[in-house]
């Protein structure tokens, strides 16, 4: 799993997802790297497929030491916050799951410096869970 966090190289060192037992369960990916920890996660999971951050039950964290980002920031439906983001599964395993993603997030904590980070250029290639 690595990615771009304001154009700075990141990378998991064991990155784990929760496997969805049928269609339609959550799915969750992270991973931890450098003390920086990328999580997201989507409901109503249908397989290879472009999940919206924003347009349903889709969201993202990043969490650097204490403190943390997010979108969609107030963790509801829409973007009225500014964030963005997408999550593409792109081959899927009863062992793993794999895609790209990329967010734009809100800082969870107002008055957090800076108020919004960019993840870029994010894949994953994450077994997935026992």
């Amino acid at each position: 799993m690595s990615a771009e966090i304001d154009g700075d190289i990141w990378s998991a060192s064991a990155p784990l997802a929760t496997k969805p037992l049928t269609s339609g369960h959550v799915v969750a990916v992270s991973g931890v790297g450098n003390g920086q920890t990328i999580a997201f996660a989507f409901q109503w999971f249908q397989g290879t497929s472009t999940y919206t951050i924003g347009s349903g039950p889709a969201n993202a964290n990043l969490y650097i030491g204490t403190e943390a980002w997010r979108a969609p920031a107030d963790g509801t439906v829409g973007n009225p916050d500014g964030t963005s983001g997408t999550i593409t599964i792109t081959a899927l395993t009863d062992e793993r799951i794999t895609g790209e993603f990329e967010f734009t997030m809100k800082a969870a904590v107002t008055g957090t410096v800076p108020e919004m980070r960019v993840v870029a250029n994010g894949k994953f290639d994450v077994p997935f869970s026992t």
